[in-house]
């Protein structure tokens, strides 16, 4: 089965570098799809795709792929930058402990990035199950606050723009904090939703800052 991406792109419209561009799901939706269109889309506009692959989402994408019979091969060709788990998809570059202090977490990480943006072309961040990462840390505002900063400088990056795919429903449970903090940074917001088929997912731009 091969899924286009032409719907995605027809829905954003152009984007750049520097743009922060939510993805918002519900439990009822195929993250997954999501993901593969995302990934296809940079490959197509000449980015090196990095995953910050949160508790082995990578690899419930590509099960959830393959059963819909979706080659995952292009997986192989991912940068991923794992927060936990120990189930590993694609070039994993480094391993953050989630879990421990949040300063240290989101160091690891930035270093991660950082040796990643030393090379040539443009970056496309795709961050998966970006709302597990806040679950260790429920019960201290601090760290949350940490993790949700981290974003910032990703705004107007001259050289990386950064996707971040949201379970609303899990957001939603853990704190609306966590959700509109997320919506208040994003320059694009993507309402994703999965029709009864499995196959196809309709996309609609709720907020867009810029052209």
């Amino acid at each position: 089965m091969v899924i286009r991406v032409q719907g995605l792109r027809n829905a954003t419209g152009p984007l750049r570098p520097g743009d922060v561009v939510l993805m918002k799901y519900t439990s009822l939706d195929t993250p997954a799809l999501v993901f593969y269109q995302v990934a296809k889309w940079g490959f197509e506009e000449g980015y090196t795709v990095v995953v910050s692959d949160v508790l082995n989402s990578m690899y419930l994408y590509k099960q959830h792929l393959k059963m819909m019979g979706i080659d995952t091969s292009f997986m192989d060709e991912l940068y991923s930058i794992k927060w936990g788990g120990n189930l590993k998809v694609g070039n994993v570059v480094r391993t953050v402990p989630i879990g421990s202090p949040a300063v240290e977490v989101i160091g690891e990480y930035r270093r991660a990035l950082d040796e990643l943006l030393q090379c040539e072309g443009n970056i496309l961040e795709l961050f998966t199950g970006s709302e597990k990462v806040f679950i260790p840390y429920l019960q201290s505002i601090e760290d949350i606050v940490v993790i949700l900063n981290s974003m910032l400088p990703h705004l107007g990056h001259e050289r990386m723009i950064s996707f971040y795919l949201l379970n609303s429903d899990i957001a939603e449970g853990i704190s609306g904090l966590v959700a509109r903090a997320f919506e208040g940074v994003a320059t694009v917001i993507v309402n994703c939703r999965t029709e009864r088929s499995g196959t196809k997912v309709s996309y609609e731009v709720v907020k867009r800052i810029g052209p």
